[in-house]
């Protein structure tokens, strides 16, 4: 019976051990490089920003651009949403020119980029 639980013991501790091994590889080690609180603050509002701009949109042509922002062809999400692949376009290059519109104060003209 002591040998029982003492085995139970070593094990729970080497599962122990494994798992806070995870979590340490899992976080990345920060304390060798500067961390600049302005460009953190600017990526911050730049997420924000976008997140909002393309939340402004209805569901149904955010579905449609998150679908192509994903990689997804112009004719698969066309037959998926029985409407034509120009419409599916149309919606895309309205998110994208708004992005542009609005961002154009952090990057400024994006046009030639994208």
């Amino acid at each position: 019976m002591f040998k029982s639980a003492k085995n139970m013991a070593i094990d729970y501790y080497r599962a122990e051990k494994r798992e806070n091994k995870k979590l340490q590889d899992a976080i990345p080690e920060w304390s060798f490089c500067e961390i600049d609180e302005s460009s953190i603050l600017i990526e911050g509002e730049i997420l924000a920003t976008t997140s909002d701009i393309i939340n402004s949109f209805p569901l149904y042509n955010r579905e449609i651009f998150y679908q192509r922002f994903l990689g997804r062809h112009r004719t698969k999400i066309s037959k998926e949403k029985n409407i034509s692949s120009y419409h599916v376009k149309k919606i895309e290059d309205e998110i994208i020119k708004r992005l542009r519109e609005i961002l154009k104060k952090y990057f400024g003209d994006l046009q030639d980029d994208i």
